[in-house]
């Protein structure tokens, strides 16, 4: 198969015409996707294959099927995503069987104070103090900028740091080592540690 100048090797395919209005022109299997050993990332509505970086624009199916509903409801696209928001949770059941059979342990732990909105509550009980002995204290370390972050990746990564400093569980480090791309480094510790 032949992507803008780049051949892929592909595997036992089928092969039909898209015939259909919504102007889909090409569907990617499992066995396309485990043919590229890696090589294939789906980030969104981009797809890129990796050989010689190769990129094409998708268009999600559901972003379709909306954009006519909207029309056809005459709703506004805030109205829909909600309908949306909360028929998805309604129509998936939890499982029985996993609330039957974990549902002591989880009370246990809820009442114990493991699970919650407090994780500091067994901190001190449970902390180790450590002491380290730096040899040269005028390095400065650095770690090299890490491959394969996506830009979704650094947002969820940045939505838990935060959420992770909300409860304290975190904070900023004031060292002048730093992590990948300059960012500051956060230690696994609450404020009143000493």
């Amino acid at each position: 198969m032949a992507i803008e100048k780049n051949r892929f090797r592909i595997p036992f395919t089928y092969a039909f015409p898209m015939e259909q209005k919504d102007g889909i022109q090409m569907l990617i299997g499992c066995n396309f996707i485990r043919a590229m050993q890696g090589g294939l990332r789906i980030e969104g509505q981009m797809v890129t294959f990796y050989k010689n970086i190769t990129t094409i624009a998708t268009k999600v199916d559901a972003e379709v099927v909306a954009s006519a509903a909207i029309e056809e409801l005459e709703l506004s696209e805030l109205e829909y995503f909600e309908i949306q928001r909360i028929t998805a949770y309604s129509c998936c059941e939890e499982s029985q069987k996993f609330k039957e059979r974990f549902k002591p342990l989880l009370e246990r732990l809820k009442e114990q104070g493991y699970i919650g909105e407090n994780p500091l509550q067994h901190w001190e009980k449970n902390r180790v103090k450590c002491k380290l002995d730096i040899i040269n204290p005028d390095i400065t370390i650095q770690d090299k900028s890490l491959k394969h972050v996506t830009p979704a990746m650094k947002e969820q990564f940045d939505k838990h740091v935060q959420a992770l400093l909300k409860i304290e569980v975190i904070r900023p480090s004031k060292s002048r080592n730093h992590g990948n791309d300059g960012k500051l480094r956060y230690i696994n510790r609450p404020k009143d540690w000493r």
